[in-house]
């Protein structure tokens, strides 16, 4: 799987992975796994929605910090799975109401992914925690099995 991850998944989610972590390692960002995940349960849209639009956010955000790592974790067992993603940042960002503010300037056209991520969690009964300390930003997505 990706840039050294120790896990599985399936079909869309490694291809997903495969081309992200491609992609962040032009700015010297690896991306790791680790866990399982059980994709027959989820679409795999849905997978990719949550997938592309943290990893996008995770990689954008340390940037400026590389090289570092940015981790996703995943767990499944038969009521259903979390992925969380994580990133270094230089600084603690401000959460409020479970979201964040864009950092891009065009904010009419930016600042949907966190949106997406809570409304795909939303068709599994799930939730979305988003979490930063003074050195890591965290977003855990929970999604329960039909």
């Amino acid at each position: 799987i990706a840039s050294g991850g120790a896990g599985k998944l399936e079909h869309f989610a490694d291809a997903l992975i495969a081309h992200k972590a491609d992609e962040a390692l032009k700015s010297n960002i690896q991306i790791t796994f680790s866990g399982s995940l059980s994709p027959d349960k989820i679409n795999n849209s849905d997978l990719c929605t949550i997938l592309a639009n943290s990893l996008d956010n995770a990689v954008r955000a340390c940037t400026a910090l590389a090289p570092c790592t940015v981790h996703i974790s995943a767990t499944t067992n038969e009521k259903g799975c979390t992925v969380t993603v994580t990133n270094p940042v230089p600084k603690k960002i401000e959460i409020k109401n479970n979201t964040i503010k864009t950092s891009k300037k065009d904010t009419e056209n930016h600042g949907f992914g966190i949106g997406n991520i809570k409304r795909t969690a939303q068709k599994y009964d799930g939730f979305v925690t988003l979490n930063c300390t003074d050195t890591e930003f965290s977003i855990k997505t929970g999604l329960l099995f039909q």
